[in-house]
Protein backbone atom coordinates (compact mmCIF):
# COMPACT_ATOMS: atom_id res chain seq x y z
CA UNK A 1 0.00 0.00 0.00
CA UNK A 2 2.87 2.32 -0.12
CA UNK A 3 4.74 2.09 -3.46
CA UNK A 4 7.88 0.75 -4.15
CA UNK A 5 10.67 2.04 -1.39
CA UNK A 6 14.40 1.28 -2.86
CA UNK A 7 16.67 0.86 -0.15
CA UNK A 8 20.60 1.28 -0.16
CA UNK A 9 21.78 -1.58 1.68
CA UNK A 10 25.84 -0.79 0.65
CA UNK A 11 26.30 -1.07 4.28
CA UNK A 12 23.72 -4.17 6.13
CA UNK A 13 23.91 -2.38 9.61
CA UNK A 14 22.61 0.78 8.29
CA UNK A 15 20.09 0.10 5.19
CA UNK A 16 19.23 3.89 3.88
CA UNK A 17 16.52 4.65 1.52
CA UNK A 18 17.18 5.77 -1.58
CA UNK A 19 14.29 6.55 -4.05
CA UNK A 20 10.89 5.99 -4.33
CA UNK A 21 8.30 4.82 -6.80
CA UNK A 22 4.71 5.77 -6.47
CA UNK A 23 4.19 6.45 -3.09
CA UNK A 24 0.65 5.77 -1.37
CA UNK A 25 -0.27 2.89 -3.93
CA UNK A 26 -0.96 -0.72 -3.76
CA UNK A 27 1.74 -2.66 -5.55
CA UNK A 28 1.00 -6.55 -6.05
CA UNK A 29 4.80 -8.19 -7.23
CA UNK A 30 8.27 -6.52 -8.54
CA UNK A 31 11.40 -8.49 -9.97
CA UNK A 32 14.17 -6.38 -11.15
CA UNK A 33 16.46 -7.68 -14.16
CA UNK A 34 19.29 -6.13 -15.31
CA UNK A 35 18.97 -2.00 -14.66
CA UNK A 36 14.58 -2.72 -15.09
CA UNK A 37 12.17 -3.01 -12.01
CA UNK A 38 9.06 -4.74 -13.28
CA UNK A 39 7.02 -3.47 -11.66
CA UNK A 40 2.18 -4.39 -11.23
CA UNK A 41 -0.21 -1.74 -9.58
CA UNK A 42 -3.11 -3.50 -7.80
CA UNK A 43 -5.10 -0.26 -7.96
CA UNK A 44 -5.82 -0.11 -11.71
CA UNK A 45 -3.91 -3.02 -13.30
CA UNK A 46 -1.08 -1.23 -14.78
CA UNK A 47 1.71 -2.77 -15.13
CA UNK A 48 4.76 -1.02 -15.01
CA UNK A 49 8.83 -0.94 -16.53
CA UNK A 50 11.05 1.05 -14.77
CA UNK A 51 14.58 2.58 -15.30
CA UNK A 52 16.73 1.81 -11.85
CA UNK A 53 19.93 2.86 -13.48
CA UNK A 54 19.75 5.56 -11.09
CA UNK A 55 18.23 4.08 -8.00
CA UNK A 56 17.21 7.68 -6.54
CA UNK A 57 15.14 8.56 -8.99
CA UNK A 58 13.46 5.78 -10.75
CA UNK A 59 12.04 6.72 -14.53
CA UNK A 60 8.91 5.11 -15.49
CA UNK A 61 10.42 3.99 -19.02
CA UNK A 62 6.60 2.13 -20.43
CA UNK A 63 3.30 1.25 -18.83
CA UNK A 64 0.51 -1.37 -19.94
CA UNK A 65 -2.98 -2.27 -18.82
CA UNK A 66 -3.40 -5.69 -17.59
CA UNK A 67 -5.55 -8.12 -15.89
CA UNK A 68 -4.40 -8.42 -12.21
CA UNK A 69 -0.93 -9.35 -11.54
CA UNK A 70 0.10 -11.45 -8.99
CA UNK A 71 3.41 -12.78 -10.39
CA UNK A 72 6.02 -11.52 -12.99
CA UNK A 73 8.60 -13.66 -14.24
CA UNK A 74 11.07 -12.39 -17.26
CA UNK A 75 12.42 -14.18 -19.79
CA UNK A 76 14.89 -12.27 -22.40
CA UNK A 77 13.06 -10.17 -24.12
CA UNK A 78 9.60 -11.48 -22.92
CA UNK A 79 7.51 -10.86 -19.51
CA UNK A 80 4.79 -13.54 -18.27
CA UNK A 81 2.48 -11.75 -16.38
CA UNK A 82 0.15 -14.63 -14.02
CA UNK A 83 -3.16 -13.91 -12.02
CA UNK A 84 -6.32 -14.71 -11.82
CA UNK A 85 -6.87 -14.86 -15.52
CA UNK A 86 -3.93 -17.20 -16.43
CA UNK A 87 -0.64 -16.07 -17.85
CA UNK A 88 -0.48 -12.80 -20.67
CA UNK A 89 2.94 -12.91 -22.71
CA UNK A 90 3.90 -8.75 -23.28
CA UNK A 91 6.76 -7.87 -25.45
CA UNK A 92 9.28 -5.95 -23.55
CA UNK A 93 11.84 -5.52 -26.34
CA UNK A 94 11.11 -1.73 -26.35
CA UNK A 95 10.72 -1.17 -22.91
CA UNK A 96 8.79 2.27 -23.47
CA UNK A 97 5.93 0.33 -25.33
CA UNK A 98 5.52 -3.25 -23.94
CA UNK A 99 2.93 -4.77 -25.88
CA UNK A 100 0.48 -8.28 -25.14
CA UNK A 101 0.95 -10.76 -27.52
CA UNK A 102 -0.29 -13.99 -26.25
CA UNK A 103 -1.90 -15.85 -23.48
CA UNK A 104 -1.49 -19.68 -21.75
CA UNK A 105 -4.89 -19.70 -21.10
CA UNK A 106 -7.32 -17.56 -23.26
CA UNK A 107 -8.41 -15.25 -20.93
CA UNK A 108 -10.41 -18.12 -19.05
CA UNK A 109 -10.91 -18.33 -14.85
CA UNK A 110 -7.25 -19.85 -14.26
CA UNK A 111 -5.42 -19.05 -11.19
CA UNK A 112 -1.90 -19.61 -11.51
CA UNK A 113 -0.09 -19.77 -8.64
CA UNK A 114 3.65 -20.08 -9.88
CA UNK A 115 5.20 -19.91 -13.19
CA UNK A 116 8.91 -21.43 -14.11
CA UNK A 117 10.68 -20.88 -17.26
CA UNK A 118 13.45 -23.38 -18.43
CA UNK A 119 13.43 -22.97 -22.48
CA UNK A 120 11.82 -23.96 -24.66
CA UNK A 121 9.23 -25.01 -21.89
CA UNK A 122 6.85 -22.98 -19.57
CA UNK A 123 5.92 -24.93 -16.41
CA UNK A 124 2.61 -23.92 -14.63
CA UNK A 125 0.92 -24.70 -11.43
CA UNK A 126 -2.22 -24.54 -11.80
CA UNK A 127 -5.38 -23.74 -9.31
CA UNK A 128 -8.44 -23.67 -11.72
CA UNK A 129 -11.87 -23.89 -10.11
CA UNK A 130 -11.73 -28.03 -8.87
CA UNK A 131 -9.18 -28.63 -10.90
CA UNK A 132 -5.09 -28.34 -9.94
CA UNK A 133 -2.28 -29.47 -11.91
CA UNK A 134 1.14 -28.85 -13.61
CA UNK A 135 0.57 -27.62 -17.00
CA UNK A 136 3.48 -27.33 -19.18
CA UNK A 137 3.72 -25.51 -22.59
CA UNK A 138 5.72 -25.25 -24.92
CA UNK A 139 7.35 -21.55 -25.14
CA UNK A 140 9.40 -21.50 -28.18
CA UNK A 141 7.09 -19.34 -29.85
CA UNK A 142 6.09 -16.79 -27.15
CA UNK A 143 3.21 -15.53 -29.46
CA UNK A 144 1.49 -18.66 -30.13
CA UNK A 145 2.56 -20.73 -26.36
CA UNK A 146 0.90 -24.54 -26.75
CA UNK A 147 0.30 -26.34 -23.92
CA UNK A 148 2.00 -30.03 -24.56
CA UNK A 149 1.42 -32.15 -21.57
CA UNK A 150 -0.82 -31.62 -17.88
CA UNK A 151 -0.58 -33.98 -14.81
CA UNK A 152 -3.32 -33.32 -12.58
CA UNK A 153 -3.37 -33.19 -8.61
CA UNK A 154 -5.63 -33.21 -5.57
CA UNK A 155 -3.82 -30.41 -3.67
CA UNK A 156 -3.64 -26.74 -3.88
CA UNK A 157 -0.68 -25.72 -5.38
CA UNK A 158 1.10 -22.95 -3.99
CA UNK A 159 4.72 -22.65 -6.43
CA UNK A 160 6.17 -24.73 -9.07
CA UNK A 161 10.21 -24.66 -9.35
CA UNK A 162 12.31 -26.62 -11.84
CA UNK A 163 15.52 -28.25 -12.34
CA UNK A 164 16.68 -30.19 -15.41
CA UNK A 165 14.09 -33.01 -15.83
CA UNK A 166 12.36 -32.70 -12.21
CA UNK A 167 9.43 -30.09 -11.24
CA UNK A 168 9.17 -29.22 -8.03
CA UNK A 169 5.88 -28.15 -6.85
CA UNK A 170 4.75 -26.61 -3.60
CA UNK A 171 1.24 -27.80 -2.61
CA UNK A 172 -0.89 -27.86 0.83
CA UNK A 173 -0.48 -31.27 2.15
CA UNK A 174 3.54 -31.28 0.95
CA UNK A 175 6.24 -31.40 -1.89
CA UNK A 176 5.36 -33.02 -5.30
CA UNK A 177 8.22 -34.17 -7.10
CA UNK A 178 7.78 -34.47 -11.19
CA UNK A 179 9.40 -36.35 -13.73
CA UNK A 180 9.28 -34.02 -16.43
CA UNK A 181 11.68 -35.40 -18.84
CA UNK A 182 8.60 -35.92 -21.36
CA UNK A 183 6.82 -32.95 -21.42
CA UNK A 184 3.69 -34.65 -22.85
CA UNK A 185 3.71 -37.77 -20.22
CA UNK A 186 4.98 -35.70 -17.04
CA UNK A 187 4.49 -38.38 -14.11
CA UNK A 188 5.33 -38.76 -10.39
CA UNK A 189 8.69 -39.15 -9.34
CA UNK A 190 8.64 -38.35 -5.32
CA UNK A 191 6.59 -36.82 -2.60
CA UNK A 192 7.61 -35.31 0.59
CA UNK A 193 4.85 -35.39 3.65
CA UNK A 194 5.23 -31.58 4.81
CA UNK A 195 1.74 -30.14 6.33
CA UNK A 196 1.35 -26.00 6.47
CA UNK A 197 3.01 -25.05 3.20
CA UNK A 198 3.09 -21.46 3.12
CA UNK A 199 4.22 -20.92 -0.46
CA UNK A 200 7.40 -20.40 -2.40
CA UNK A 201 9.58 -22.85 -3.27
CA UNK A 202 13.22 -21.58 -4.43
CA UNK A 203 16.36 -22.86 -5.18
CA UNK A 204 19.92 -21.88 -4.21
CA UNK A 205 22.75 -23.74 -5.93
CA UNK A 206 21.89 -27.91 -5.77
CA UNK A 207 19.47 -27.07 -2.78
CA UNK A 208 15.79 -26.58 -2.64
CA UNK A 209 14.20 -24.08 0.19
CA UNK A 210 10.71 -24.84 0.86
CA UNK A 211 8.98 -21.98 3.72
CA UNK A 212 6.25 -23.92 5.89
CA UNK A 213 4.54 -22.53 8.72
CA UNK A 214 3.50 -24.08 12.21
CA UNK A 215 2.59 -22.71 15.74
CA UNK A 216 3.88 -19.05 15.05
CA UNK A 217 6.78 -20.50 13.34
CA UNK A 218 8.07 -20.09 10.05
CA UNK A 219 10.12 -23.54 8.78
CA UNK A 220 12.22 -23.36 6.56
CA UNK A 221 13.20 -26.57 4.79
CA UNK A 222 16.08 -27.22 3.16
CA UNK A 223 16.15 -30.37 0.94
CA UNK A 224 19.29 -31.56 -0.62
CA UNK A 225 18.88 -34.39 -3.74
CA UNK A 226 20.70 -37.66 -3.25
CA UNK A 227 21.73 -40.08 -6.01
CA UNK A 228 18.27 -39.02 -7.84
CA UNK A 229 17.19 -35.47 -7.39
CA UNK A 230 13.47 -37.16 -6.25
CA UNK A 231 15.34 -38.83 -3.30
CA UNK A 232 15.18 -35.41 -1.36
CA UNK A 233 17.23 -35.36 2.67
CA UNK A 234 15.96 -32.86 5.27
CA UNK A 235 17.37 -30.46 6.76
CA UNK A 236 14.93 -27.84 9.28
CA UNK A 237 16.07 -24.61 10.58
CA UNK A 238 13.34 -22.79 12.99
CA UNK A 239 12.68 -19.15 12.98
CA UNK A 240 10.69 -17.62 14.87
CA UNK A 241 9.70 -13.46 14.57
CA UNK A 242 8.69 -11.01 17.16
Amino acid sequence: TNGVEIIDVTDPAKPIKSGAFCAGCSVGTITINSHYAYVSRFSDNTFFILDITNPIVPVIMGQLQTAPIDKININGNYALLSGLSGVDVADITNPASPTIISSFYGGRDTQVAGLFVQPPYAYVANNSANLRSLDIFDFSKPSAPVRVGRYFLKDYLYDVWVNGNYAYLAASSGLYVMDISRPASPAAAGYLDEKLILGAVTHQGKYIYLVTGSGGRFEILEFKPGNKPHQLRVNRLYLRFH
